[in-house]
This record gives structure tokens, C-alpha cells and sequence, in this order.
């Protein structure tokens, strides 16, 4: 079982208790501990899941003063990435009990979105990207979980609800 915190995982690894240890890069870097990763995993092989990396302050909207002062770590590029990752899972209907990853870049005014969703033992794999303008990424995550779902997504997606 592999709950807790960073810390109490890599104590686990250290322990012995067990082989390997899979965590988030952006996790590591936060906490400084970047120089223990032995390997990142290039994109081209496995993406993350939905908005890793990304740190979120979540607003009322009632409250305006607090949004304009927040205004100035709003980070566009990062915030249309998330966008378009959060409206391709939301589109496929996932959660965290469903196999889907999802990676934005924001590159000036065009986002790449790529999505993935798999079977729950990881042998099977439907993987897509899309290129679009980055002023509309909710658009973007919605195409691409389209075009995912024409190639045979919503079959991994029901084997996973069973």
C-alpha cells in the first residue's frame, strides 16, 4: 500500500519495502528533493495525469478584491494547459479512479493538448493530440476527448466502471 505523503513514500523505497517508486516530478521539485529521482519518464512514453505540475488557487466569485490581487500569479499559458486537460476529463467523464492522462503546452497562442486513456492493467492504449488555438482550450479538451473516444476510449473507460 502505497499511502501518505512524498516523505513517507520515499521512506518506504528506502526501507526496502519496496522495488520502485513512481511520483510526480513537480512533487519532488516542490519539496527540493528533485536529486532523487533516478529517471523522469519522457512524455513520448507515459503522460501525467490531469494537471500535475499546476498549483491552483481556487476563488469565490464573489470575492473580487482577493481575484485581482491573485491576478498577478495568474500564469495564462499554465491556466489554458489545465483548462484544456480538466475539459478532455471532464468530456470522457474521469475522475481519479479512471485511467486518463492528459498534457497541455502552451506555446504563445497555440496549445497542444495530448490524451490518453488505458486500460486499467496498462496493456491497452488509446492515445491522440490535438493542435489548436490557445484561447479556447475548454474547446480543445472537448475535440480531443471526441476524437479519443471515435478510436475505441469509451471501451477502455467501461471496463474501468466495472
Amino acid at each position: 500500500d502505497m499511502r501518505g505523503n512524498v516523505d513517507t513514500r520515499l521512506r518506504k523505497l528506502a526501507r526496502g519495502q519496496v522495488d520502485a517508486l513512481l511520483v510526480a516530478a513537480a512533487g519532488l521539485a516542490r519539496l527540493g528533493l528533485d536529486h532523487r529521482a533516478a529517471e523522469r519518464l519522457d512524455p513520448a512514453v507515459m503522460l501525467p495525469a490531469v494537471g500535475q505540475g499546476a498549483v491552483v488557487a481556487q476563488v469565490r466569485s464573489d470575492a473580487s478584491d482577493l481575484r485581482a490581487r491573485l491576478a498577478i500569479v495568474d500564469h495564462l499559458p499554465t491556466r489554458a494547459e489545465v483548462e484544456a486537460e480538466r475539459a478532455l476529463l471532464a468530456a470522457l467523464g474521469g475522475g481519479c479512479q479512471r485511467p486518463i492522462a492528459a498534457l497541455g503546452r502552451c506555446d504563445g497562442k497555440r496549445l497542444v493538448l495530448d490524451g490518453a486513456v488505458l486500460e486499467a492493467d496498462g496493456t491497452q492504449i488509446v492515445r491522440e493530440r490535438i493542435a489548436s488555438d490557445a484561447a479556447h482550450p475548454a474547446e480543445a479538451g472537448a475535440a480531443l476527448a471526441r476524437r479519443l473516444l471515435a478510436l475505441g476510449a469509451g471501451r477502455l473507460l467501461v471496463e474501468v466502471a466495472r
